[in-house]
């Protein structure tokens, strides 16, 4: 279980960008295990003194929104999501990964793959009918960041912390 002192870090997209994916995620995950609206994991467990530096870092992070691009869905084992690219999409990420310093867990280590997770928890069957279906008539579209939300584990659920704005 993930204890009540850790954090995750989301980007906050544009308007249009999270309500057509929130209705995406809304159809499709789960509602039991659903306990976030649509959002792109940045960092998925930080300490307390990690998320403290985030404040300091500030605008040095970004300046204005950063452009996105929802380029396609994807298959992610049990799950569908919506692939995001952005040059300054993983520039943000390699400047918060130097902000937040050492100390990061393992899976926030890894190759940063930046994506919307619509569906997670399910058969593998289950997710490709997902896939196929929002396959099927997808068009990418471009969007844009606008800042940082960090959530808070609180007895298994997660709770919002901070917002910083990019804009």
């Amino acid at each position: 279980m993930i204890r009540d002192d850790t954090f995750v870090v989301t980007l906050r997209m544009d308007e249009v960008s999270f309500a057509r994916l929130d209705v995406l995620r809304t159809r499709y995950f789960p509602p039991d295990i659903n306990s976030l609206p649509a959002h792109l994991t940045l960092f998925y467990a930080l300490t307390d003194e990690q998320v403290s530096r985030l404040p300091a870092a500030g605008t040095g992070l970004a300046v204005g929104s950063i452009p996105l691009e929802f380029v396609r869905p994807i298959l992610i084992g049990h799950g569908v999501a919506i692939e995001v690219a952005g040059r300054e999409l993983s520039d943000l990420h390699v400047r918060l990964t130097e902000v937040l310093g050492h100390g990061l867990t393992r899976q926030d280590r890894q190759p940063f793959r930046p994506h919307v997770t619509i569906q997670n928890k399910v058969t593998r069957e289950a997710a490709k009918v997902t896939f196929s279906g929002v396959a099927h008539g997808f068009s990418p579209w471009a969007g844009h960041g606008i800042g940082l939300d960090v959530w808070r584990y609180l007895g298994g659920q997660l709770a919002p912390q901070l917002q910083l704005s990019f804009v």
